[in-house]
């Protein structure tokens, strides 16, 4: 696949077909599909090498002056990445009980507990890293949940958008139809030829054929194997157009490149500026042995004497670094990144977020959080079924509805106004699982609501007696009266 950087869509095609997928018409299916995927994993693989550094300004030609043409690649979009992937996946995505569906069902919060260990156990953390890192450098990335022979019955593995791709109804709804794995590999006779992985919700078959083929047909189709799991591959998207988070920014990054390779070409320039030899006879040995060092032999009018200077030009270092800084910043805008060096002004909390970007850097995120849901929840869905049918794990048929998904950041901010709002929330009565995922202090509120639901109990039976007693205080005898009483008198 080429690295040509000025054909880039900017987003990556939706594949769709109008059929239902059977073993009569999956040729059919993927020989449409396929000229699509290719241009998609050929913008991908150029977005890949961009945030590995492989940049535009690495093909740069310098005409005049060749032998000083420095390349510097300023990697922003490596910068742009690194942030969202921490800044979204710094903390583990957790599962939750979903709060307003059986309420009080304490199995159900254990199964959701459970779950959350097992998929610490599938190092599902570690997947969503390398997922997330896919999805923000190309606009989407692909997961697989197969059944496994291991301690929890199942396992995660993430794949690349170079060599997978989802196909979907373009019906209503626009549901997954297939998935499918392509791969490329050489015989021993030095043939290159392909073979495709593909699932249906019904079967799952495998494709081979030499690349040298126009199109798949049913000869190369293997015996098909029943698929009990369904579609076990989920496409994850950054966005709508499947767009990477620095592909908007792209011509600002090769501007900001393009700007510092010139201004260490101009720094080289000023260093190894020419020495003009004015009205000086040279012979021609000594005329291209001056030439290697940087001498130049020019000829004035007549009447003027010889002499000797040094051609020499600096550039304007300030003005070109105020341009620098106005796209740097511009990127940093249109990316809804937070700018690290800007001044707190002496502001604080709130304001000094929005003066930073920070907000619109937490905003972004849980736009993409919604996005993110749906596809978690399709791969959670495939998840269950393989975890209630295996006899490793038991989540008494926890089901789909049952679950939520917790992103949690910025856990150490504003600390004490995310207790003292936990407290205001008990004290109107809300109740404490909802009060902890509200409060994001925590990677796994579900946890820590069953390993404090004791201690909980404790303080609202302390509170209730500490109320009890106010309202009941032990009567005394009002000031002034007189503690014996005469009867005689």
């Amino acid at each position: 696949m080429s690295n040509s950087y000025d054909l880039i869509k900017y987003g990556r095609e939706q594949i769709f077909t109008s059929l239902e997928p059977t073993l009569d018409n999956i040729p059919q299916i993927l020989n449409d599909a396929i000229p699509i995927f290719e241009a998609n994993a050929q913008d991908s693989e150029t977005l890949n090498n961009m945030y590995k550094g492989k940049q535009e300004i690495l093909e740069k030609e310098k005409t005049v002056r060749p032998t000083i043409n420095n390349k510097v690649v300023e990697n922003h979009a490596l910068e742009i990445t690194d942030f969202k992937t921490g800044y979204v996946f710094g903390d583990t995505v957790q599962y939750v009980k979903r709060g307003k569906d059986l309420i009080g069902e304490a199995s159900k919060v254990e199964d959701v507990a459970m779950l959350n260990q097992y998929m610490d156990e599938a190092f599902k953390a570690t997947a969503d890293i390398e997922l997330a890192n896919w999805v923000f450098r190309t606009g989407a990335g692909f997961r697989c949940v197969l059944p496994y022979a291991n301690d929890i019955g199942f396992a995660i593995d993430t794949y690349s958008p170079l060599d997978t791709f989802v196909i979907y109804s373009n019906a209503f709804g626009k549901e997954p139809l297939v998935n499918c794995k392509y791969t490329t590999y050489k015989k021993t006779d030095g043939t290159e030829w392909v073979r495709l992985g593909v699932y249906t919700k019904a079967f799952y078959i495998e494709i081979e054929y030499e690349t040298v083929v126009a199109e798949i047909k049913a000869e190369h189709l293997s015996d098909p194997m029943n698929n009990p799991v369904g579609l076990p591959i989920i496409e994850y998207q950054l966005n709508v157009d499947r767009m990477g988070c620095f592909e908007p920014v792209i011509s600002i990054l090769n501007t900001l490149n393009s700007l510092s390779s010139s201004r260490v070409d101009g720094v080289e320039q000023f260093v190894q500026a020419f020495v003009k030899f004015v009205n000086c006879e040279l012979d021609e040995d000594a005329k291209a042995t001056l030439a290697e060092l940087g001498f130049m032999q020019v000829k004035s009018q007549p009447g003027v004497d010889a002499d000797i200077e040094i051609m020499s030009s600096e550039l304007n270092q300030t003005q070109v670094q105020t341009l620098v800084d106005f796209l740097y910043q511009r990127m940093l805008v249109i990316c809804s990144m937070p700018d690290r060096n800007a001044s707190a002004g002496g502001n604080t909390g709130t304001s000094m977020e929005i003066g930073q970007g920070w907000i619109s850097a937490e905003a972004w995120a849980k736009s993409f959080e919604t996005i993110f849901d749906r596809s978690e929840k399709r791969f959670l869905e495939v998840a269950l079924k393989i975890m209630n049918d295996s006899k490793e794990t038991d989540l008494n048929n926890l089901s789909l509805s049952e679950v939520d998904i917790k992103f949690t950041r910025s856990k150490l901010n504003n600390m004490m106004v995310k207790a003292q709002t936990g407290m205001n929330l008990m004290e109107m009565g809300i109740h404490p699982r909802t009060v902890i995922e509200t409060m994001s202090l925590f990677s796994d509120p579900e946890n820590v609501f069953i390993e404090s639901e004791p201690y909980l109990k404790e303080a609202q039976e302390r509170k209730k007696s500490e109320q009890t007693m106010g309202e009941n205080p032990i009567k005394t005898q009002s000031e002034g009266e007189n503690p014996t009483k005469n009867t005689g008198e």
